[in-house]
């Protein structure tokens, strides 16, 4: 069985690995980095740290509805990156067997599996082509 932290985009259902989050912040105020790309909403304070909050949904492509007040920050593995959501939801724990493998290899679908809970399809983002596709418009914005 394993965790997972569920969220909206759009009309959609998300959700990450708590294994894969340090924390879940509060907004406590965001400090723009001029020039950068728009989908990088600017910084957040977080535990003496300074950590980029990036939109997700403008990274995905899914345009931004009202993002939720609240961000989800990843653990070092992943980060030290912020992710702003439209709406976080309830913790969920779900038996392995309910998770289905999508094996997409083309680098282009950020879905990695998609997990069935209470009668909702729910896909499970994969991190490491997400912080592959910040790494690379970062660079792209010279940064």
């Amino acid at each position: 069985m394993i965790q997972l932290l569920p969220f909206r985009l759009g009309l959609e259902s998300y959700a990450l690995d708590l294994n894969a989050i340090q924390e879940v912040v509060e907004n406590t105020g965001v400090f723009p980095f001029p020039a950068a790309p728009n989908m990088i909403r600017g910084a957040i304070g977080f535990h003496g740290r300074i950590v980029p909050l990036i939109s997700l949904p403008l990274l995905l492509g899914l345009g931004e509805q009202n993002l939720c007040p609240r961000y989800i920050v990843l653990t070092n593995e992943y980060g030290p990156i912020a992710l702003a959501v439209d709406q976080l939801k309830a913790i969920i724990s779900v038996e392995i067997s309910q998770i289905k493998h999508l094996g997409h290899e083309d680098g282009g679908n950020y879905i990695k599996e998609v997990i069935s809970s209470r009668g909702e399809m729910i896909n499970l983002l994969d991190l490491e082509k997400v912080r592959s596709r910040i790494k690379q418009l970062c660079l792209q914005h010279g940064g």
